[in-house]
């Protein structure tokens, strides 16, 4: 607005501005100048043309720097006179703002203002579009732009040439874009900005589409518009669509994914667009983790089969971080689009396929490797057959010719010739045209055929063959027999694979569930028997194949064969008892679980909770009740269940098996003690065939715990175990002979030592003492471990029998014997290898009997295949020779029995002879350089080893396997048995037996020469390689030892040649033939015209033993008598060589003795005997020999023969070395160098030392340097060597006694100590009873005396001893106390002992060193968990720490005195609780998200443990009391709650329920320890309404949650008086939402009450008994109302009986509190205190019964009067009160409505008045609907209902004079009155 200054300004005319300290000094004159004038003054730029923008604003700046040129530039918009009359004047206008303003921010306020005049708005917008770059470059000013360089990385130049081409435009500029649309979106005068949008979209659309996306949201709705349409041009293709969808991503990444998945959720079609445009701006992998699931995983497949992701990748990282959610989809997905291709495929529509057959092959196996559940196991078949009927090349799909497969996979159908020739060729099979064979044959070529046309051929067939089963009940009978054999042959000759063969599996399945009776039975039965050769390979298919009974009952060889394959499988015998007898595999055949014969039908899977409650809490005390309790509730059905459950808790808890044992006893059930037993057989079984036994320690003790429980229910109830579940003798020896004797003695021994407290077992019993005497044995001749031997020991013990006093028995000896041969037998057939598959050969098929069955020969292998290259004829005179049908019958059989019996056992045979012959080879011709006299030398040998081998086996039991096949096939086809010709099959048997076995013997050394030279080719490649490159050098196999050749003549290996006797040998091999003299000449003679002369030798001659073959020559003379000349000595020359291998030993260790002996004599002469071989130089002397020393031993590690022997004989050598060098320090240290070394070559060695140790009289082991020199090497233990040596002192051994004083002082008191003292305590304890019958023994009077004098007590610490120290002493004491628990010889009274001497040593005199020491415990105990549980070893020992702590904790509880103690026993306690919660805060505070529960879990657990096992006799009594115990314990329960510690929570919930701490607690006298339960309650309660927000609850609050409600029902069912007495606050702390679990608080009722049906037709509330009673309460509910002066403004209305507003106020008042959000109560925010309003309810309930009573003496409810004072307090309250407290006050009185009593009784009366009430206005239907409301939410949700609240509702429902079902808000919703409608009838079921 003009002003005189201005004015003057004005007139004065640009002129001025030359000189710009003249201006400025006429714009400061007077004073600043307003925010108007200067707007004035900026207008002049645009008003008057010659005024310069850039002089006019520098002047300005100058003039004014701190002036607020923001509020100016608005000011603009209100200058009358100001407008833009060009884009030079806007231009003008621009230069001005950016000279005042540099950074152009005033530019930036002068496009954003606000304009209230349109048409100066719509003035500037057309002149900023007619500006020039000439005029104003918007480029050059720092306002955002719409695109530049930086919106891409700045080595990505792509888009250069766009950004460069938009850099100079004005659409280019942010702000432009904003005031375009601002513009364009008033109402008036937008005209002109409508053009300019419309005009500027058709030329520049990429940067109204950016500019529009980077304006500020919310956009308007023509912005909505705008990019909406604009996304869709570029979507749909646009040149700059790359550019631009590059910029979007990088923009908002979320709206361009969200137009992706809105684009796609209108029509499927878009989605190889979205993938093509993720490609192209490379954003491929970032749009497919996209959160929808449908479109991601959409997404991924299309990328994928365009190559462009990775979707194995995808499916990997998407499962791990959605896990089963993913998988749902996954499964969705597959099975929505293979629906709709296959719908498409029917109807012969045309339709984008998505799914490529890669993808969906890859998505399908994905999901067959999950483990998944039974419904998604389900799903998953359903969609892998809709996939191959869908996707029907995937049949043959990477099987090697994907690549061919997809050149026609554009569709999903077949060519019309596909779909004719597959129809011929079936034609073909069923009209008999071609036989099943030739059939396979052809499926064969077409599958390996590299032409797209075959391969769609055999798909099509497959294919047709699949979809047809829906058809195959209604085949003839012998069309589905031809299918049947068709079928299971497309397994056996592996013509189907992958998703096909799961299909195919699926089908038999599914037909053997039909009636054995049935077509589709045979159907499957018959596929079933074509690929039984290949049953092993389908391990989890046979599983599920056993548990068909009926295949047992039709064929039980089958059934048989499925059967050990599946336990082969599965390592352990089927939980389903309706099995067949569970026989354990080979390793231990003499455990064996029965079928189950209890004949109970449909028994349960689970158990009911409550059951699970019963045994989770029972106890010594309450068993009687418990027990009870369980046999009303225990159903016969559940008793396979209850005792797998059972059985399980006994596994994991050997300390309860006394009290689970009472249970079983107390309900004294015939059919539950049989189920257990077997449960426990089963179990048993399970653990036995475990893989991981042998290295699991848990896995072991499982399993001794599992024997002590079955020795206590069977042979300590005089029970005896049978033979044919557990025959201990054998399983004994089964165990020693299969290296599983841990697993199997512990187990026995345990189960062993019930028989002491039984009448019948105990000893001398006969089976028992059989046991024992086998043990004895085991003990005495097994060299057993120490652990092995230790059991046995106390197995003894416990049968307090001298294990010296019972004779040995032989059993083991005899094994021993035996144990050689099944070792080498066991080693042989593991180098066995399966020979290659063969092309597939068929018998002609023809019918065998006029019911037309078909066979079909399975898969041969090259036995059978050379019988039919021999082109074999069937010789003899027997109807099978003759008649052609009987021929084909012999041709089946004797395939069958090639097969079952000749080819393993040949295949074998090849496998071993080879292997045999190439290290024979080896080892004889190492230095041979002729290769092909090596392979002339090796065929002869393999051909010699493989045709004896396989006739050996073969000739035992072929007669008869074949004549079996025969009778079998006979009567399969439908020949009865009586008229099976046996003379004739026999006779055809006999006649060809020998000619078989003598061509299968040809074809035998024929493959076996062209298996070794593929084994051989190394060796020969070596000599030819060798020839090439050193002509002229000797050949020598670089395998070869230097002790080979230097050992004499005949044994070393000569460089010239093989010796001529050696050679010899081979040679002869050739001229030997090999087998029986019938095979011999059948090889040499056979042929078609002479096979009787082939025979009759074989058939005259009995049957060959099986070792016939290498025991005898050719005439059945031992073979030795055939060897050529010479051979003979070189058989006598053994005896030779194994003396020469003892000399060479003897030699090294002499060598190694002699060096070693030098080096110790030098040293000891060279070196003081403090010296350290660590201190000398590298390469001095003695360093240098050791080296030599260890290099000879080394030597003999290639000598697996003779490095047993010498380990042993050199490991006694260097004992005594040691113990005669042991004076200096280097010599004992080179010493154990040398025997480290040995004990690496051989695990006897260190065995061998502590034998010696043990076992020896040499009175040298008695000293103390040699010894120490041993324990420091580790190769005697400290508590093993104390136990052992102990008993030495026991022996009153005077130089044992001084030995153990002076190793004992060097160990432990050496500084850095070697030992513990606590290593010792055994020997300690005997020296200390020595000492007691010796008080004169210096020695040990001294080593005492050194011991105590060696304690540093913490009150004599100097006081310059830092704190670190201390805390390494404190650690040390705590390793001794962890080291004393773990001891073997460890008693009560040593722990106590140790406890006395730390309180001696002043660990716990006071404050400072109680925390330090305990803190330093705590954290060494977890610190140790953490590091043990890191290394994943799965052992018990990783909470040996912590239970020492809860060892030690409880333990000092007894024995610290309380008047020796300022803190006394209970400040003791609460100082170590404070201790184990500061470190508990520290770790969960410092270690965030990885902080571990688990130990401190355990500490608190085995504090609750200990503190239970107090009452043992050992210990003194602990000088708190159970009371001040778990006050303690409960009060640091309440400091480290969930909602401080949240990550401690799942643990927290299990301590507050632990079965020793809670029942207890609750179990105090008078209620005691109700507040502190209630405490625990509360801070539970307390976390669930922070954390549980249904809207996003996470998972893990789920499973908290789902704990809570099991505990709360556990206390509804022991101690119901805890919620009766809690109730109210209880419900005032409940969430809103957890309806269920407030319910849960209120159905709790006396235990002596029984609670009349709440449906009782016409139930009067007044006559039900208990109705008068008081309710119990507990909650101090005076106080709360005290608190909040509640009680007063009560007590005040009552006593005046005033109930005027002026009363009511102040009482709602205070009942109010601070707004916050209470989710789930339809309130936004509350401002009522719930827990007032229950107290007052609780209170007025009180006031108002005790007024009742005192008026009525006799107590007459139908006089009940709920219209006094009280009613009137609580109507009147909720008349003045809003909905929300209304709500909440009514919510409290039906918190009243709980069991029958008084208060029940009036709040039902009070509710029902209040209903029917007289209100004023709307105030009626308010209430009606509340009461409603409050009812319907306790009523609707899942049980359990109060039974006040049912019969409440039940009278409000039914009563005609409430009208209820008249209410309008009833008949207002169909829905509404539907849903009372159904509450009304449930309700009135029990009055029907």
């Amino acid at each position: 607005m003009p002003t005189p200054r201005v004015d003057k300004i004005r007139e004065a005319g640009p002129s001025i501005l030359k000189n710009h300290d003249l201006f400025i000094k006429e714009l400061t004159a007077g004073g600043p100048l307003t925010a108007m004038e200067l707007a004035t003054v900026l207008s002049f730029t645009t008003n008057e043309h010659s005024w310069s923008g850039m002089s006019l604003g520098a002047c300005l700046r100058t003039a004014f720097p701190r002036e607020n040129w923001p509020l100016v530039v608005s000011h603009l918009d209100k200058l009358p006179d100001f407008t833009v009359r060009s884009p030079q004047d806007l231009a003008n206008m621009f230069v001005a703002l950016q000279a005042i303003a540099p950074d152009s921010t005033l530019i930036h306020t002068f496009l954003t203002i606000r304009w209230s005049n349109t048409v100066l708005r719509s003035a500037i917008l057309q002149q900023i579009f007619l500006l020039s770059p000439e005029d104003f470059n918007f480029a050059d000013t720092n306002l955002l732009k719409v695109v530049s360089s930086y919106e891409f990385p700045t080595n990505d130049h792509r888009f250069d040439m766009e950004i460069a081409r938009f850099r100079p435009e004005v659409l280019n500029i942010l702000d432009v874009i904003r005031f375009l649309f601002d513009c364009a979106n008033e109402r008036v005068h937008n005209e002109i900005a409508a053009t300019i949008l419309d005009r500027s979209v058709k030329i520049l659309p990429e940067l109204i589409f950016i500019g529009a996306l980077k304006c500020p949201k919310p956009w308007t709705p023509l912005q909505d518009r705008a990019i909406t349409s604009l996304f869709d041009l570029f979507f749909s293709g646009h040149p700059s669509e790359v550019f631009v969808f590059s910029i979007v991503f990088n923009i908002d990444e979320s709206f361009l994914l969200n137009m992706f998945v809105d684009l796609f959720s209108r029509t499927s079609t878009v989605m190889p667009r979205i993938v093509e445009i993720s490609q192209e701006i490379d954003r491929v992998e970032e749009i497919a983790r996209c959160k929808s699931l449908s479109f991601s995983i959409e997404f991924a497949c299309v990328a994928a089969g365009r190559n462009a992701l990775a979707l194995n990748t995808f499916l990997l990282e998407r499962y791990e971080l959605l896990g089963e959610t993913f998988v749902n989809a996954l499964l969705v997905f597959l099975d929505v689009r293979s629906s709709q291709d296959y719908s498409d495929l029917q109807s012969n529509r045309d339709s984008v396929t998505i799914l490529s057959l890669p993808v969906v092959s890859l998505c399908l196996a994905f999901l067959s490797s999950l483990s998944l559940g039974p419904e998604q196991i389900e799903k998953l078949q359903i969609i892998q057959t809709q996939c191959l009927q869908t996707y029907s090349r995937l049949v043959n799909w990477g099987q090697g010719f994907d690549d061919v497969i997809l050149m026609n996979s554009k569709s999903n159908s077949f060519s019309p010739f596909i779909e004719r020739e597959m129809k011929e060729s079936y034609q073909k099979l069923y009209e008999q045209q071609m036989t099943i064979g030739d059939f396979i044959i052809y499926l064969q070529s077409l599958k390996e055929s590299r032409d797209p046309t075959d391969q769609d051929v055999f798909a099509c067939m497959i294919h047709s063959l699949f979809d047809e089963y829906r058809f195959f009940p209604q085949y003839p009978v012998s069309a589905l027999a031809t299918t049947a054999v068709l079928f299971g042959s497309l397994i056996q000759y592996r013509l189907i694979d992958g998703i096909a063969l799961s299909v195919a599996f699926r089908y038999i399945l599914d037909a053997l569930k039909e009636s054995p009776d049935s077509n589709m039975y045979k159907f499957s039965l018959q596929a079933l028997l074509q690929f039984q050769m290949r049953l092993p390979e389908f391990p989890e298919f046979c599983s599920v194949l056993a548990q068909v009974l009926t295949l047992d009952m039709l064929q039980p060889q089958l059934y048989e064969k499925i059967r050990e394959i599946a336990l082969s499988y599965n390592k352990m015998a089927p939980s389903d008892s309706s099995a067949a007898v569970l026989a354990p595999t080979s390793i231990f055949s003499c455990v064996n679980v029965r079928p189950d014969t209890s004949g109970i039908m449909d028994e349960a899977e689970t158990i009911d909770d409550k059951v699970l409650l019963i045994v989770n809490n029972v106890s010594k005390s309450n068993i009687d009740v418990k027990v009870k309790d369980l046999v009303e509730i225990l159903d016969i059905r559940q008793f396979r269940a209850f005792s797998k459950y059972l059985v399980e808790r006994v596994k994991f808890e050997p300390n309860n098996q006394r009290l689970y044992f009472q249970i079983c006893f107390a309900i004294a059930d015939p059919l539950l003690d049989y189920k257990i037993l077997r449960e426990t057989y089963v179990a048993i079984l399970s653990l036995m065939f475990s893989e991981s036994i042998t290295s699991s320690s848990t896995e072991r003790n499982h399993l001794k715990n599992l024997g002590s429980w079955l020795g206590m229910i069977t042979l300590g109830q005089n029970r005896p175990i049978l033979h044919k579940n557990v025959s201990f003798k054998d399983l004994l020896i089964q165990g020693y002979n299969s290296d599983r004797l841990m697993v199997v003695l512990p187990f026995a021994c345990k189960a062993l030592e019930h028989t002491a407290s039984s009448k019948i077992f105990k000893p001398p019993n006969p089976w028992t003492m059989g046991i024992l005497r086998l043990l004895v044995e085991f003990h005495r001749y097994a060299n057993l471990k120490l652990n092995l031997k230790f059991e046995i020991e106390v197995l003894f013990k416990t049968l307090k029998m001298d294990i010296n006093e019972v004779d040995p028995s032989t059993s083991l000896r005899e094994t021993l014997a035996v144990r050689e041969q099944v070792e080498a037998t066991t080693a042989a057939s593991s180098i066995t290898k399966g020979m290659d598959n063969l092309s597939l050969q068929q018998l002609d098929q023809a019918p065998l009997s006029p019911s037309g069955r078909h066979a079909i020969v399975a898969e041969p292998s090259f036995s059978s295949q050379a019988l039919l290259t021999a082109r074999f004829e069937i010789s003899g005179s027997s109807i099978f020779a003759i008649q052609p049908a009987m021929k084909k019958v012999f041709i089946l059989a004797l395939d069958k029995t090639v097969r079952e019996v000749l080819d393993p056992v040949v295949e074998r045979s090849i496998s071993v002879a080879c292997v045999t012959s190439r290290c024979l080879i080896a080892k004889d011709y190492a230095l041979e350089s002729d290769e092909k006299k090596l392979m002339d030398v090796t065929s002869r040998l393999v051909q010699r080893l493989a045709s004896s081998l396989s006739m050996v086996t073969n000739l035992e039991g072929f007669h008869a396997a074949l004549e079996v096949n025969i009778r079998a096939i006979l009567l399969s086809s439908g020949v009865p048995e009586q008229s099976i010709p046996a003379d004739s099959v026999s006779m055809a048997v006999n006649d060809n037996a020998g000619t078989i076995l003598a061509i299968i013997d040809a074809a035998v050394k024929a493959r076996a020469v062209q298996e070794v030279n593929e084994v051989m080719v190394p060796l020969v490649s070596a000599r030819v390689q060798h020839r090439e490159k050193h002509p002229d050098e000797p050949f020598i196999d670089p395998a070869v030892s230097k002790f080979a050749l230097s050992l004499p003549d005949p044994l070393s290996l000569s460089l010239s040649s093989v010796p001529n006797l050696q050679s010899r040998v081979y040679e002869s091999l050739g001229q030997q033939p090999a087998g029986p003299q019938s095979v011999r000449q059948g090889v040499n003679t056979f042929s078609p015209g002479n096979v009787e002369s082939i025979v009759q030798p074989y058939t005259q001659s009995p049957k060959p033993n099986k070792f016939s073959a290498l025991l005898e020559g050719a005439h059945g003379d031992p073979i030795i008598s055939n060897l050529p000349d010479g051979v003979n000595d070189e058989l006598a020359a053994v005896d030779q060589m194994m003396a020469t291998v003892d000399n060479v030993v003897n030699e090294a260790v002499a060598q190694v003795s002699t060096h070693l002996e030098q080096l110790c004599e030098f040293c000891k002469t060279r070196f003081s005997k403090d010296i350290s071989i660590s201190e000398l130089p590298d390469e001095g002397p003695v360093k240098n020999g050791v080296a030599l020393i260890i290099n000879t031993i080394n030597d003999f590690v290639s000598h697996p023969a003779a490095v047993e022997l010498f380990a042993l004989k050199c490991s006694e050598t260097i004992i005594n070395m040691l113990f005669t060098y042991y004076d200096v320090r280097i010599d004992r240290e080179m010493v154990a160098f040398c025997l480290d070394r040995l004990c690496d070559l051989s695990p006897g060695v260190t065995r061998d030392i502590i034998r010696w140790l043990v076992e020896s009289k040499d009175e040298r082991k008695y000293n103390v340097p040699a010894i120490l020199t041993l324990i420091e090497g580790g190769f005697v233990s400290p508590p093993e060597f104390d136990v052992l040596i102990c008993d030495q002192i026991s022996d009153e051994n005077p130089l044992a006694v001084s030995f153990i004083c002076d190793l004992i002082s060097e160990s432990v008191l050496s500084t850095p100590p070697i030992a513990l003292r606590t290593d010792f305590t055994a020997c300690l304890q005997a020296l200390h009873e020595y000492y007691m019958t010796r008080p004169n023994s210096a020695k040990v009077s001294s080593l005492f005396e050194a011991l105590s004098n060696a304690k540093h007590t913490l009150n004599d610490a100097p006081p310059g001893l830092s704190k670190q120290i201390i805390r390494e002493e404190m650690g040390v004491v705590f390793a001794e106390w962890i080291r004393l628990t773990q001891h073997p010889a460890q008693t009560s009274k040593l722990l106590n002992i140790f406890i006395y001497q730390m309180i001696e040593e002043g660990v716990f005199s006071n404050l400072e060193s109680l925390s330090l020491f305990y803190r330093v415990g705590v954290e060494m105990a977890v610190d140790g968990f953490i590091k043990v549980q890191d290394s994943r070893t799965g052992s018990d020992e990783v909470y040996i720490p912590i239970d020492s702590m809860a060892k030690l904790i409880v333990r000092s509880l007894c024995v610290i005195d309380s008047s020796e103690n300022s803190l006394g026993v209970s400040g003791y306690f609460k100082v170590v609780l404070a201790v184990v919660t500061a470190v508990f805060a520290h770790r969960h505070e410092s270690m965030g998200a990885s902080f571990n529960q688990k130990p401190f879990f355990r500490l608190f657990s085995s504090m609750f443990s200990e503190w239970s096992a107090l009452a043992s006799p050992s210990l003194p009594n602990p000088g708190i009391d159970d009371t001040e115990f778990y006050e303690q314990v409960s009060n640091t329960l309440k400091t480290i709650q969930p909602i401080a510690f949240p990550g401690f929570t799942f643990a927290w919930l299990s301590l507050i329920s632990h079965r020793s701490f809670m029942p207890i607690i609750l179990s105090f006298p008078n209620c005691s320890g109700f507040p502190y339960m209630f405490g625990l309650m509360e801070a539970a309660l307390k976390f669930f309404r922070r954390y549980l927000v249904p809207e996003a609850m996470p998972n893990s609050v789920k499973v908290v949650y789902k704990g809570f409600l099991r505990i709360v029902l556990l206390l509804l069912h022991d101690c119901p008086e805890f919620l009766v007495g809690y109730h109210y606050e209880l419900c005032a702390l409940v969430p809103s939402e957890c309806t269920q679990l407030r319910n849960m608080f209120l159905c709790a009722f006396p235990k002596a009450m029984t609670l009349p049906s709440p449906f009782t037709p016409d139930i009067k509330m007044e006559n039900v008994a208990g109705i008068s009673k008081s309710p119990f309460i507990l909650g101090d509910y005076v106080s709360i109302l005290s608190i909040t002066k509640t009680k007063e403004c009560v007590d005040d209305i009552v006593l005046n009986r005033d109930v005027t507003p002026g009363k009511i106020s102040p009482l709602l008042e205070s009942l109010r509190i601070p707004q916050h959000d209470e989710p789930g109560l339809g309130f936004n925010s509350i401002s009522t205190n719930p827990l007032a309003v229950n107290a007052l309810m609780v209170y007025l309930g009180v006031l108002a019964t005790s007024d009742f009573r005192s008026t009525y003496a006799n107590d007459d409810r139908s006089k009940l009067n709920v219209h006094g004072i009280h009613y009137l307090i609580i109507s009147k309250v909720i008349e003045y009160s809003g909905w929300e407290e209304s709500y909440f006050l009514l919510s409290a009185m039906v918190n009243q409505l709980r069991y029958p009593n008084s208060h029940t009784q009036y709040f039902s009366a009070v509710l029902l008045s209040l209903f029917n009430g007289t209100w004023h206005g709307h105030k009626k239907q308010e209430v009606q609907e509340q009461i409603t409301r409050v009812l319907l939410e306790r009523v609707i949700c899942s049980r359990p209902h109060p039974w006040g609240v049912l019969v409440t509702f039940t009278e409000l429902l039914k009563n005609p004079v409430y009208q209820f079902w008249d209410l309008g808000f009833i008949r207002s919703s169909t829905e509404v009155e539907k849903l009372f409608g159904t509450l009304y009838n449930h309700i009135s079921v029990p009055a029907a």
